[in-house]
């Protein structure tokens, strides 16, 4: 909440971290350490990244009333080799409708 590093420092904008074409800055600004760093790291950062994993897939698996289908912007599935290949995750752009 330091207002030499945000501006609206008082407010909540999750928009901070979209960059203009509104996907997700992969690098975060430094005064952004949601769980520390160093010798005072959160223990349970792990825990908390693998349970908002579980709580997504629990969430697809019974929204019976949305529908959830890719963005516009891409058509298929098919993986990108080259992001296997230096192991980083997938990216998916996807849309959840009533």
């Amino acid at each position: 909440m330091d207002e030499h590093y945000w501006t609206e420092h008082t407010k909540f904008n999750p928009d901070r971290f979209l960059d203009k074409q509104g996907k997700v800055i992969v690098i975060n600004p430094a005064a952004f350490i949601p769980f520390g760093t160093g010798r005072r790291i959160c223990l349970g950062e792990q825990m908390a990244i693998n349970d908002l994993f579980v709580i997504l897939v629990r969430f697809i698996q019974l929204a019976q009333n949305y529908r959830i289908e890719l963005s516009s912007s891409q058509t298929t599935l098919e993986p990108n080799i080259s992001a296997i290949q230096r192991h980083l995750p997938i990216a998916f752009d996807m849309v959840v409708k009533p």
